[in-house]
């Protein structure tokens, strides 16, 4: 189902196709629900040219950037890439190469998950070197919160805006979407520039007496591949497409330092078949309780986690580690009380442990995820 097209500043108007079965108030992601990726689907240039280009020929020196922002509180935290620098020849329109993430899995515990794409025609003629490394793919990143991929996204960040001032753009045209994410649903999401899933499109006018989006009709609009049709025809306009979709989990990281640390855990719970007395067992018990608190520690510092996941690891972990105390031979109750753990904010009431942990397996059976090292859901 498409939205009515509206105005995303200066000669540019935004449209909205949403997913197949849902429309766009269903398609609002809402804040801390989950993580959302941005894909660029598709990039058309529609390459006019002025007076003297038209009537004598040439070229337009394009690039494609794009910028994603991530805004939690005071912080935002923005990533930058030049997707494609091309020559192109005046009255030939040009399709950008598509379908690259500038944005994976971003977790929605934020205000804004903001996008901007800016196709410049740049005037510089002194570029042959600079453009061997704008094409090089060098400078395509992807913004993960994983602080490795953070750091190299905002490097390469940085490059992207040396390089781009260095090479006077000119004649830009932006294309900026706020993103806004809330807990709470809007009436018209795309209105009030929401963040959502299914396909965003940014139309631009070709001059300020194109008239050609005032009475565009949206439920016309339709993405054929990486192309955007109007009533069954190519739109010749300068138009860009983000694909926003959503996961409701990102899933274990087996790699991940907090997660070999509660697999640490449950192994040494091993050792509860040699202890000769109760006391004994409840020495390792503790021992291993020990070690499946550092692993919450570690978890809860990942920025790459919304809190709400953080939580339902950190309790479907806890209830592993019970059983398997339990399976290896530990009768008495464990010791100290295994419930009195910190899953970060909101308090978790002890008596919730269970019940936060099987709705978390149950998103992981609908997301058709798999537990590390081949492990079962306890209860299974």
């Amino acid at each position: 189902m498409a939205s009515d097209g509206i105005s995303g500043g200066f000669g540019t108007r935004i449209f909205f196709l949403s997913n197949s079965g849902m429309d766009a108030k269903s398609s609002q992601i809402l804040k801390g629900s989950g993580y959302a990726t941005i894909n660029v689907k598709g990039a058309h240039y529609s390459s006019q040219g002025n007076l003297w280009q038209k009537i004598f020929g040439g070229s337009d020196k394009v690039s494609l950037s794009t910028q994603v922002n991530y805004v939690a509180g005071a912080n935002t935290t923005s990533c930058s890439s030049i997707e494609e620098v091309r020559q192109i020849e005046v009255g030939h329109p040009y399709y950008f190469d598509s379908g690259r993430s500038i944005a994976l899995k971003l977790p929605t515990d934020c205000d804004q998950i903001g996008m901007n794409i800016t196709i410049s025609a740049i005037k510089n003629d002194n570029l042959s070197g600079a453009l061997n490394i704008l094409n090089s793919g060098e400078l395509q990143g992807t913004m993960q919160l994983a602080p490795p991929a953070l750091s190299s996204a905002l490097a390469i960040a940085g490059i992207v805006k040396k390089l781009l001032t260095n090479t006077d753009p000119q004649d830009s045209l932006q294309g900026p979407y706020a993103g806004k994410l809330s807990t709470a649903a809007s009436a018209d999401p795309i209105r009030d520039f929401c963040l959502a899933q299914g396909t965003l499109i940014l139309i631009y006018r070709e001059s300020q007496d194109d008239t050609s989006l005032d009475d565009l009709d949206s439920t016309k609009l339709s993405a054929d591949g990486d192309g955007l049709k109007y009533d069954g025809n190519q739109v010749q306009n300068t138009y860009v497409m983000f694909q926003v979709s959503f996961d409701e989990l990102r899933g274990e990281d087996p790699g991940a330092s907090w997660s070999t640390t509660f697999t640490d855990a449950e192994t040494s719970l091993l050792a509860v078949q040699g202890a000769a007395t109760d006391a004994d067992k409840q020495k390792v018990w503790a021992a291993a309780f020990a070690t499946y608190q550092q692993g919450v520690k570690l978890l809860l510092a990942d920025p790459s986690y919304t809190i709400d996941e953080k939580r339902g690891l950190s309790a479907s972990h806890l209830v592993s580690l019970k059983k398997a105390y339990v399976d290896n031979g530990g009768t008495p109750p464990p010791h100290p009380a295994a419930d009195l753990v910190s899953f970060g904010p909101p308090s978790l009431a002890p008596d919730n442990v269970e019940e936060v942990a099987k709705r978390y397996w149950e998103k992981v059976e609908r997301g058709n995820f798999s537990l590390p090292g081949g492990r079962q859901h306890p209860g299974k």
